[in-house]
């Protein structure tokens, strides 16, 4: 029999993030800016949407901590419980910039029934095994 336990994790911000998640397409797409673009701009979506976003290390330690107990069979949320709007966190990614980025909306990369505002709740999580995230992004 197979002990399975369902885990998810929300919109991890970390090295490795790949292009296939917001961070990653941002962080990608302002890296061929800077590289092509003497006044570089990044096209995104809707900039007012709010998402969960957790550490890539607070991701690592909930795995860690699920490996170390027996939740066969359980559902958890990995996350912060707290939406941000994704203009919030494009800004500290690009302030690192040494060449100033333009952000820039792009109506064709926003979803037709893109919702508008997601955030998770990791109490179970919490009170199972301790999982509390407690990097800040």
């Amino acid at each position: 029999m197979l002990k399975i336990t369902i885990v998810r994790p929300f919109n991890i911000i970390g090295a490795g993030v790949p292009a296939s998640l917001v961070v990653g397409a941002l962080l990608q797409r302002a890296k061929t800016a800077l590289e092509t673009q003497s006044a570089p701009i990044v096209k995104i979506g809707n900039l007012d949407s709010e998402r969960d976003f957790i550490s890539v290390d607070d991701v690592v330690d909930a795995y860690l901590k699920m490996i170390e107990g027996n939740f066969s069979g359980e559902i958890f949320n990995i996350c912060s419980g707290v939406s941000v709007p994704i203009r919030v966190i494009a800004e500290k990614l690009l302030a690192n910039s040494e060449i100033p980025i333009q952000l820039e909306v792009d109506t064709s990369l926003v979803g037709s029934a893109e919702t508008n505002r997601i955030f998770g709740d990791c109490a179970k999580a919490e009170k199972r095994f301790g999982f509390k995230p407690d990097k800040d992004i």
